[in-house]
């Protein structure tokens, strides 16, 4: 294996076979898969970027990966949004339709931004282009987008990349053989990358990590985050709860990364006696949530979901839980990331 994918945790090499637990399809089928979807996504970005992009006069930000699947692009949204709010400037996010829907039509991630940053509207549409003009024409002075690295339709000042430092490029294919929408020389498009999650691996493998998405970007601004849990919240308040010594919990999740929730119950100190974890977006049904509820009973613990699980539950479900949230925050020296963002900013508003 070559030092740099070594660096980007690839695999020696591919998977025989598809593998249950990611979803991807493997064998002879994936490789003919993931060529095919290769020339469909060059055809179509040659497509997008023939035909005219819409630009508004206020500065767009974009919070985008390379990989599906989570990477924390919801709480650094969130934290982007605050710092240009903490500018002074009139921020709206555009959120794509991606996710369960729950009340008001709003999908589960959008509901999620709209509470974890109030003094920010949510607009939502198939096309995020026309939602962003629709946010300039309601007075937005700063536009931040999620998901938008690949939305070709848009001009955007600056596109923060998030890579997972677990595993920034999952397998190192393309759909639907592995995690990546394209080739991962497209990082040097980039304005700035984000390797989240970096506090789960050591030191001289960030280290590693770091030096090879920099023969892939040259010159772009790189720094590590971690997403820390926030403590809990009284489901059906969102007051924050202390925690009692010896807390018990059951964890129910539908998250991208299945076994996030139960690592973050336990960074926060709580016993976890016992772990649900479905499809990311999955709508409980009658019979999971019961089956879960009565686990805790029985072990005489909390019921504990995400904030993005909780945006699915009814009211009167919500209440009987404990929720997590988790914020983003940097993992050492993130002056450079800043920097282009504050230069974005300054760019188009000065």
């Amino acid at each position: 294996m070559s030092g740099l994918a070594h660096g980007l945790g690839l695999t020696a090499h591919p998977p025989a076979r598809r593998n249950p637990d990611d979803g991807f399809v493997g064998g002879w089928a994936g490789f003919a898969l993931e060529s095919a979807y290769a020339r469909l996504a060059v055809a179509a970005r040659r497509r997008g970027l023939a035909d005219p992009r819409v630009r508004v006069p206020v500065p767009v930000f974009s919070v985008g990966n390379l990989a599906v699947g989570g990477t924390g692009k919801t709480p650094c949204t969130a934290w982007l949004a605050r710092r240009l709010l903490a500018r002074g400037l009139r921020v709206h996010i555009v959120a794509g339709r991606v996710g369960r829907r729950v009340d008001g039509g709003a999908s589960d991630e959008a509901a999620l931004l709209a509470r974890l940053v109030p003094e920010a509207p949510v607009g939502i549409a198939w096309r995020k282009a026309d939602a962003v003009r629709a946010a300039f024409a309601a007075g937005a002075t700063a536009i931040v987008v999620d998901d938008a690295f690949s939305h070709h339709a848009l001009e955007r000042d600056l596109d923060l990349v998030l890579l997972d430092a677990c595993r920034p490029l999952g397998n190192g294919h393309l759909l639907p053989y592995g995690p990546l929408r394209e080739a991962p020389t497209t990082l040097a498009r980039a304005g700035a990358i984000v390797l989240t999650r970096a506090d789960r691996v050591d030191a001289a493998r960030l280290k590693q990590t770091r030096a090879a998405i920099a023969v892939l970007a040259p010159g772009v601004p790189l720094a590590a985050a971690s997403l820390v849990p926030d403590g809990f919240r009284a489901g059906g308040t969102g007051a924050p709860v202390v925690v009692p010594a010896g807390q018990r919990a059951v964890c129910v999740s539908g998250l991208a990364r299945p076994r996030d929730l139960a690592h973050s119950v336990r960074a926060l100190g709580v016993e976890v006696v016992d772990e649900r974890a479905y499809a990311d977006h999955h709508r409980f049904t009658s019979a999971e949530w019961a089956a879960a509820r009565h686990a805790a009973e029985r072990a005489g613990a909390w019921l504990v979901v995400s904030g993005k699980d909780a945006a699915r539950l009814s009211p009167s479900a919500r209440a009987a839980t404990h929720v997590v949230d988790i914020i983003f925050a940097w993992l050492g020296d993130a002056t450079a990331v800043e920097q282009a963002i504050d230069r974005a900013a300054e760019g188009r508003t000065g």
